[in-house]
């Protein structure tokens, strides 16, 4: 098989900074703003101080169980163990990451959708889908953890998109929240992303030379558009695991990625506030 590139825009390809926000530093309406202007331009942002330390440590112990446990976990990569379905696993990754307001505000900017104006007869109606959740996934990245190639989330969705010279609204179909569950370095396989690249014609290749590692410390985030070049890195340690979780929404007319209705039981839903059950898909809207 032959694989055509094509040439990429020199002036699409210019290196772009990855910024910060940190959720202590003012009001959630204000940090929200600064992180959906920072997320345009770059694709991502980092979010430090975005969960306490006692709020990982209670995810960590709900989490760690299901990754030692060989009837559970998912072998994801060479020296990567998995377990996915977190809505059942942990109420506080639920109440603090899913839940989170900071997440909340940045998704309902960038995924709420509206359909319309249409007409039924002599009436013009437009409806507003609001996001839902795709998936939820916690990763144990062990010594000798394999590096993945960069690739888009969204390609699960289909998404495909020209080059944009400036961010517009409705070109992303998902975004995904990186929660640092243990100290993310380099050396031991933080995620990389090439800032920008989320603005780039779909049809162009990722180079490593543009990427950038996350680092994190426990219970800082990162938060990406779906569209954005990414991919997690080796582990080059002999001793550290990287621990992290994440959870992906989506726009409220695209399959989930996890089948919340076969993944949860009713009583598992029941015990969430009314609007995370309907995050997690059980509305009608």
């Amino acid at each position: 098989m032959t694989v055509i590139l094509n040439q990429p825009d020199s002036d699409s390809r210019k290196k772009v900074p990855l910024l910060e926000v940190d959720a202590r530093s003012c009001d959630v309406a204000n940090i929200v703003k600064k992180a959906i202007g920072h997320i345009e331009v770059a694709g991502g942002c980092v979010v430090r101080n975005l969960l306490l330390p006692d709020t990982v440590n209670q995810i960590v112990k709900d989490l760690q169980p299901h990754l030692d446990d060989p009837e559970t976990f998912l072998k994801f990569r060479p020296g990567t163990t998995s377990a996915a379905g977190l809505v059942g696993k942990s109420t506080t990754f639920c109440m603090d990451v899913i839940g989170n307001e900071i997440w909340q505000g940045v998704i309902d900017h960038f995924l709420t959708h509206t359909y319309g104006p249409y007409w039924v007869g002599d009436m013009q109606i437009s409806h507003t889908g609001k996001p839902q959740l795709s998936a939820t996934t916690t990763f144990k990245v062990g010594p000798g953890g394999a590096s993945q190639g960069l690739h888009r989330d969204d390609i699960m969705h289909y998404n495909w998109q020209g080059e944009a010279r400036e961010y517009a609204l409705g070109r992303d179909v998902m975004s995904v929240l990186f929660i640092a569950l243990s100290k993310t370095t380099k050396a031991n396989g933080a995620t990389r992303v090439i800032p920008g690249s989320h603005l780039w014609d779909y049809s162009e290749p990722p180079t490593e030379d543009l990427a950038v590692h996350v680092e994190l410390a426990p219970g800082d985030a990162f938060i990406s558009l779906g569209g954005l070049y990414h991919a997690g890195s080796a582990n080059t340690t002999a001793d550290e695991d990287r621990l992290i979780a994440i959870a992906s929404g989506i726009r409220t007319e695209l399959r989930q990625e996890e089948n919340a209705y076969l993944s949860y039981t009713k009583e598992e839903i029941e015990r969430l506030p009314l609007h995370l059950q309907r995050f997690c898909g059980y509305t009608t809207d």
